[in-house]
């Protein structure tokens, strides 16, 4: 009798002790989780600012070419209007005798 005493009472200290582990290791889990969501969400928006300095870094590139091509366009453009006047100029000189 004496000995299922002694057993139970070690028995029930084992299972609290069991359980505090089981608590802490809980707890523990937890912890880690929380700092690796926070590790993550770190990561995360570091790699989403080095994205939006590559994007930032490519529609300049991109602004920089389409501005170029703007610039070559307005430049034909411009040629082509010089040379319009010029024919015009050359073709009012030539049949001035129709006035």
């Amino acid at each position: 009798m004496f000995q299922m005493q002694v057993m139970t009472k070690m028995m029930e200290r084992m299972n609290f002790m069991i359980g505090n582990m089981c608590d802490r290791l809980e707890k523990e889990k937890k912890r880690r989780l929380r700092v690796s969501n926070i590790y993550d969400h770190n990561a995360f928006m570091m790699l989403d600012k080095e994205r939006e300095t590559r994007l930032e870094k490519i529609y300049k590139e991109t602004n920089k070419k389409h501005e170029e091509w703007r610039a070559s366009v307005q430049h034909q453009k411009d040629k082509n209007k010089i040379g319009q006047e010029k024919y015009k100029r050359k073709w009012k000189a030539r049949h001035a005798y129709l006035k």
